[in-house]
């Protein structure tokens, strides 16, 4: 089913809800703030709260003048908003080509598309010495949660 104009696309199997359900979608309203959001592609779904029998899949359109700088549009991801933070989506994937984001969700809420945060730094050379005075240069390489390197992300650290 498409809601929201086509903006989302929900998956329901038949026996994914124990009876009927008048689903809704709108532009949410209050969201984490966070840096990797795309701009303008946060949508409530509701009745809020409703918990489905079976996984569904949730299908979101993103615009990509809505990403930070830095950001690419392959590190995105479906996430939900949970308290103050996004939750990455179940088995989530990003389609660049048709701009869209996937994910298999449980409960109904504010969802987007997300970028996957930065879990760690690796630094290259990892491995070098210096002298009083000298100077090095470093590659800093930003990685993600499985690894995957986020080549452009910016990087700013103190010493």
């Amino acid at each position: 089913m498409s809601l929201a104009g086509g903006a989302l696309t929900l998956s329901v199997p038949a026996d994914a809800l124990s009876g009927y359900v008048e689903l809704t979608a709108k532009p949410a309203g209050t969201v984490p703030p966070s840096e990797l959001l795309v701009a303008g592609s946060a949508y409530e779904i509701g009745p809020a709260g409703t918990t489905f029998d079976r996984l569904v899949t949730l299908t979101l359109r993103y615009d990509p003048g809505g990403l930070s700088e830095g950001v690419r549009e392959t590190e995105l991801r479906l996430q939900k908003a949970s308290g103050a933070s996004w939750g990455i989506s179940t088995n989530s994937t990003v389609d660049p080509g048709r701009q869209t984001v996937s994910g298999l969700i449980e409960r109904l809420g504010s969802f987007a598309a997300v970028a996957l945060p930065a879990s760690g730094v690796e630094l290259y050379p990892s491995s070098f010495t210096l002298s009083r005075g000298e100077m090095k240069q470093l590659l800093a390489v930003a990685r993600g949660p499985s690894g995957e390197a986020f080549p452009g992300r910016e990087v700013t650290w103190f010493s």
